[in-house]
């Protein structure tokens, strides 16, 4: 039997924030991570920790994250807690939707700028030890990166062929975790229970 676990990343700075995108940022449509979401994101990582205390063998654990900074940002303590490496899954994105929040397309880190990222400014927030916090720089993500912009409906079907294609290559796991978005978060629910 497979545990599948969803878990949305923590308060983003454009939202708490909302003149964010107004100043000068580097990478507009990827907004980090505040300081309150780091501590949502080293809780969550407390409370899975908790979850499988009573387990005698911790079973096999494939831990993926979407590519966008906030969601690989909550994925850096859950990697620590648990020991394993985050993979950057292309298919866990953010859905791009025109009148959303993209108006173009996003530019994202590359895996060895996101585990730099990781270990200089996440690790710190979090209280956990930089060098507990490994991208897999190995792993080749299951689906291309969407392109801007992409409908509701390519959004869903990109989910859905995604965590399809990731539960046939890798069979192996007995926990598969997924950091994602709030709206993936919402399908996956839909996905798994009512389809």
């Amino acid at each position: 039997m497979i545990e599948l676990w969803v878990v949305r990343h923590g308060e983003r700075v454009d939202h708490k924030c909302k003149q964010w995108r107004a100043g000068p940022c580097e990478r507009q449509f990827d907004p980090p991570l505040t300081p309150a979401g780091a501590r949502m994101a080293s809780a969550t990582a407390a409370r899975l920790a908790r979850e499988t205390a009573v387990v005698e063998k911790q079973p096999r654990t494939l831990l993926l994250a979407s590519p966008f900074v906030r969601a690989l940002a909550t994925s850096a303590p859950i990697a620590a807690c648990f020991g394993v490496p985050i993979s950057i899954e292309n298919g866990l994105s953010e859905g791009l939707r025109a009148n959303h929040e993209f108006t173009g397309q996003p530019v994202l880190l590359t895996s060895h700028e996101a585990e730099a990222y990781l270990r200089a400014e996440i690790a710190p927030l979090c209280g956990i030890s930089a060098s507990g916090v490994v991208v897999d720089h190995s792993y080749q993500s299951v689906s291309q990166f969407p392109t801007f912009p992409e409908p509701r409906v390519a959004y869903f079907a990109r989910y859905k062929e995604t965590v399809r294609k990731i539960l046939d290559k890798y069979p192996g796991y007995q926990r598969i975790i997924f950091v994602t978005h709030g709206c993936a978060c919402c399908h996956a629910f839909f996905f798994f229970f009512f389809i």
